[in-house]
């Protein structure tokens, strides 16, 4: 008999990710390490361009009284996700990257003269506003979601864990251990927060859901 592989995603999957990993015999363990919030929000002055980095932004903007309105304004945006969710509800998206590290400097480049304003979560990395000011570049901040961590501990022994931001990762380590488990993590950011947990580590190929849950599949094929 093939032994069964016990896999943690730390997120609950949609049903067409959940498929991705019949391809090998896995015992399954879906659980929201980290909830989302959407906030409300006053939009007191808004610059000619947005700037938006997960789809969490892009849910809450489609909520606000102002949708119509924000929707004339061209974007800047982290992620193929987050672009894909921009272009279906008409949005112009100007230029993208799948990490911010990376659109910090398309931005500062191409555009150095542009008035930007982000909309963002409480948990927004620094990168691009540290960008945008070395850049001398204006910019506003609006705070439009909320992450907050949701540990659970986890008794049953792990061979992988697939995490998917570094505060899924903080959440996790509230209440376990990664012990001898791979983890595949959906980007750089996030294997970032297991520095010095592990070394066990595989990236996906792209940051994505999809292609974290290929990663892990690949690995145990």
């Amino acid at each position: 008999m093939i032994p069964t592989i016990s896999i943690l995603s730390t997120k609950t999957l949609a049903a067409d990710q959940r498929a991705i990993l019949r391809a090998v015999p896995i015992e399954l363990i879906e659980i929201d390490f980290i909830t989302i919030s959407t906030l409300d929000f006053n939009i007191d002055h808004l610059h000619d361009y947005l700037l938006l980095t997960s789809q969490n932004a892009v849910r809450s903007l489609l909520q606000h009284p102002k949708g119509m309105e924000l929707k004339q304004k061209p974007v800047f945006c982290v992620g193929i996700k987050t672009k894909l969710l921009l272009e279906q509800n008409g949005w112009e998206v100007l230029a993208w990257a799948h990490y911010a590290v990376d659109l910090a400097p398309i931005i500062a480049n191409r555009y150095p003269h542009v008035q930007i304003s982000f909309f963002n979560g409480n948990l927004r990395s620094h990168v691009l506003p540290e960008a945008f000011q070395a850049a001398q570049m204006e910019f506003n901040e609006f705070q439009v979601y909320r992450t907050d961590l949701s540990s659970h501990s986890i008794t049953k022994k792990l061979d992988g864990i697939c995490f998917y931001s570094p505060s899924g990762v903080y959440s996790y380590l509230k209440q376990n251990t990664v012990g001898e488990a791979v983890c595949f993590c959906i980007g750089k950011t996030t294997a970032t927060a297991l520095e010095g947990i592990t070394t066990r580590v595989i990236l996906a190929s792209h940051p994505t859901v999809e292609a974290t849950l290929e990663a892990c599949v690949n690995y145990y094929k």
